[in-house]
C-alpha cells in the first residue's frame, strides 16, 4: 500500500473534506481525488464515500482505518528521522489542550518553539480529554493538557484539579464551604458534553450516582448562563471556573472530587523527532502553566 495515498486519506479524514486535504498537503484536489480513486482500485472496493455531510469512511474503509493509519503515522516518521540525519528537523504536529485556560500558554511555547524550529508545521486543537487522549493513542495528536486518563502515551501530572458544583446565586447553598454530589440527583442537571466521556460522568460513575438530566449544552460558558437563570445545577472544573466566574456560585464537592491535569506525550517507542524537540521545548516552561 502507497505511504502518500494513506497520508492522503488521513488528511481528508482530518480535515472533512478533499479541499482541505489539497490545501494541507499542498496538491491540486485533482491531484487528491485521483490518488484516492487509485488507492481504491488496487483494493477493489470503495473506502470513502462523499456527500452533503462531508466525506466519511465506508464499512470497508472502517476495517483498514488502523493499518492507513499505521502507515501514514510510520512513513512521516521515516521523513523526519531522514530529515534529522541530514541535519534538518522537520515534520508536521498537532497539540492540543481540553481546557481553554492553558491555550494562551500553548500558544507561547508553539510561538517559541516556531522560532527555532521554523520547518515544523504545528496545529493547535482542542477536545474533550478523552477525546484527545484517544487521539493520543491513535498517533493523531502529538502533545496535549487533558485530565488523567489511559491510553498508549505517557502521562505526567503538571497541576492538581477538582470537580466543583456550580449554583445559582440565590441558591440555599451558594455560600456552603461543600454540597453532597446528591445535590445532582436531586435538582435539574445542566450536562455539559452530552453523551462524551467526560471528568463529570467519571465522577458520577464513581459514586454511584444517576443525575437529574433536564438539560445540556455542549459549552461550559452557555451552562453557566442556564445557571445563572435559576434554570438548574451544574458541575465543572476548577480550571474551568477560574475561567468562568460571571454571577454564579462555585462549590466543592464533599468527599472532594481531585483531578490530576497531565500533559501526554506519544510513548517513548513511537515519538517523532519533532514531537520530541516540541516535548522538550514545552515542558522547559511548564512551571508557567
Amino acid at each position: 500500500m502507497d505511504s502518500e495515498k494513506c497520508t492522503i486519506i488521513m488528511s481528508i479524514l482530518k480535515n472533512g473534506s478533499m479541499s482541505a486535504a489539497a490545501e494541507e498537503l499542498n496538491y491540486t484536489q485533482s491531484g487528491i481525488s485521483r490518488a484516492v480513486e487509485a488507492l481504491e482500485c488496487s483494493a477493489g472496493f470503495q473506502i470513502i464515500t462523499r456527500g452533503r455531510g462531508g466525506v466519511h469512511l465506508t464499512s470497508a474503509g472502517e476495517a483498514l482505518l488502523p493499518a492507513i493509519r499505521e502507515i501514514a503515522y510510520w512513513a512521516e516518521q521515516y521523513e523526519q528521522e531522514v530529515q534529522r540525519l541530514n541535519g534538518a528537523v522537520t515534520g508536521r504536529l498537532a497539540v492540543g489542550s481540553a481546557y481553554a485556560k492553558f491555550f494562551p500558554w500553548l500558544t507561547k511555547v508553539v510561538s517559541g518553539f516556531h522560532e527555532s524550529h521554523p520547518g515544523i508545521t504545528v496545529e493547535l486543537c482542542s477536545g474533550t480529554s478523552t477525546e484527545l487522549s484517544e487521539r493520543m493513542s491513535a498517533k493523531s495528536l502529538d502533545f496535549g493538557i487533558v485530565s488523567r486518563r489511559d491510553g498508549t502515551f505517557e502521562s505526567t501530572v503538571v497541576k492538581k484539579d477538582s470537580l466543583v458544583a456550580m449554583l445559582p446565586p440565590n441558591h440555599p447553598l451558594a455560600q456552603a464551604k461543600s454540597v453532597p454530589a446528591t445535590i445532582f440527583e436531586r435538582e435539574p442537571y445542566i450536562e455539559i458534553h452530552t453523551g462524551l466521556q467526560t471528568d463529570n460522568t467519571l465522577c458520577f460513575r464513581s459514586r454511584g450516582i444517576v443525575p437529574k438530566l433536564s438539560f445540556s449544552t455542549p459549552d461550559s460558558i452557555i451552562a453557566c448562563g442556564m445557571v445563572k437563570a435559576g434554570l438548574g445545577v451544574a458541575l465543572v472544573n476548577s480550571v474551568i471556573a477560574d475561567e468562568l466566574r460571571g454571577g454564579v456560585a462555585y462549590v466543592p464537592l464533599d468527599p472532594p472530587e481531585n483531578v490530576d491535569i497531565c500533559v501526554i506525550t506519544p510513548a517513548r517507542k513511537v515519538i517523532s523527532p519533532a514531537a520530541k524537540s516540541f516535548a522538550a521545548y514545552a515542558m522547559g516552561f511548564i512551571s508557567e502553566l
